[in-house]
């Protein structure tokens, strides 16, 4: 599948699975000293639906001392690890959040608001099950071990109008909780299966991560998530493309959370 096809697919299924592991996790945003560890993960992900749409990729996450995280595709070489050219990128110190995207040089950034704590916030030993809304019905399931990490295993049940989720997750404690398992089904009304999202860690790397995962370049033009859709259309020669209405109220809701960021002092 060609990188351009394979992203457009990946960005769809994401909308319409509305999976979190689809996006960079932030549980960290609010940590400000350098109290985390510091490791880069390469998982294996892959998206099915009976659209069909089916997308695979490697992805690459990594944290930073002062819980600043990065995540996004790459493609692996043997041993070698090609960058991300369209990365999430959360740098705590900045208070933001940003999407950069090489292949169109732009970006979208989020700002976070409000006072920054002093110190990082405290990871519970069981991986925040105790902060999940009880309406996830969380719940512990049989710990795995992955790559040699112990895990804990925990498992959410949400309903929605017109479909649910099932998710299960392995977070392992020694990487600050990362995930390096996931499986995800959604479900329609009828309790068909309408989608699943599933992923892998393949290598862990503990250590400060590379400096260039972290690089936000400065003259790449600043984007809406719409207008990032719009121009990846056009660099596909394909701007009267169609998309499903999920993934346009998506994008839509994305809106207006960029400009209500925007309207406010950061």
């Amino acid at each position: 599948m060609k990188p351009l096809r394979r992203r457009m697919l990946w960005l769809t299924s994401c909308l319409v699975l509305g999976s979190m592991a689809c996006f960079p996790q932030v549980q960290n945003a609010d940590a400000t000293t350098p109290a985390f560890r510091e490791f880069t993960i390469v998982h294996s992900e892959l998206s099915d639906s009976p659209a069909p749409i089916s997308a695979g990729r490697k992805v690459i996450e990594a944290q930073r001392a002062d819980g600043s995280r990065v995540s996004g595709e790459v493609i692996l070489k043997g041993d070698e690890i090609v960058p991300p050219t369209l990365r999430d990128i959360t740098p705590v110190p900045e208070r933001m959040k940003v999407r950069v995207d090489d292949a169109l040089k732009a970006k979208t950034t989020m700002y976070m608001h409000g006072p920054a704590p002093s110190h990082a916030a405290a990871l519970d030993s069981m991986c925040g099950i105790s902060h999940l809304s009880p309406g996830a019905k969380p719940a512990y399931i049989d710990p795995e071990e992955v790559l040699g990490y112990a895990t804990i295993g925990i498992q959410t049940e949400m309903q929605g109008p017109d479909e649910s989720f099932l998710t299960k997750v392995w977070r392992a404690p020694d990487l600050d909780c990362a995930v390096l398992r996931m499986n995800e089904i959604r479900r329609n009304p009828a309790g068909e299966t309408m989608g699943e999202f599933r992923s892998e860690a393949l290598k862990i790397t503990v250590g400060p991560p590379a400096p260039e995962l972290f690089a936000i370049p400065t003259d790449y033009a600043e984007k809406s998530p719409s207008q990032m859709h719009q121009a990846y259309l056009q660099q596909v020669r394909d701007p009267g493309r169609q998309i499903p209405e999920s993934m346009r109220k998506g994008l839509e809701l994305e809106d207006q959370r960029y400009f209500a960021s925007h309207n406010q002092p950061h």
